[in-house]
């Protein structure tokens, strides 16, 4: 599972990328 930091909230992608976002945007 890969995790990438984006925006502020979390959404699954392609059912095993699992995004976190933050204020910091460190995508």
């Amino acid at each position: 599972m890969k995790v990438n930091i984006i925006s502020p909230s979390f959404k699954i992608k392609d059912g095993d990328t699992v995004e976190i976002v933050t204020f910091v945007g460190g995508g």
